[in-house]
């Protein structure tokens, strides 16, 4: 992925996106440089039901992901109401969404 492709990726502030977790709603805490976010954004990128963080480019998103995962940036993690899904995949998470 280029700096370019980078900028044309979904990103929301975690400021924003914290308030949309829901039982039926995701937030994916992702970065660009993982084949797995990748994955599961090419799978699911339009979905209305998911909201896309990309920790890189918010400090506080970054400090989220970590406080999740024992101190490790482990992406794609997803949250969705109380859930905490590490690396799920897009199957896994369109069942427990709507649409």
């Amino acid at each position: 992925m280029t700096a370019s492709d980078a900028q044309d990726t979904p990103h929301t502030t975690w400021d924003v996106a914290r308030s949309l977790i829901a039982d039926d709603h995701a937030v994916v805490l992702w970065k660009t440089d993982c084949e797995f976010s990748l994955a599961l954004l090419e799978e699911l990128r339009d979905h209305p039901a998911i909201t896309w963080v990309d920790v890189h480019r918010d400090e506080a998103a970054n400090a989220r992901v970590r406080e999740l995962n024992d101190g490790n940036e482990l992406t794609p993690t997803v949250l969705v109401g109380e859930r905490v899904l590490r690396n799920p995949g897009a199957e896994e998470l369109r069942a427990l969404l709507p649409g």
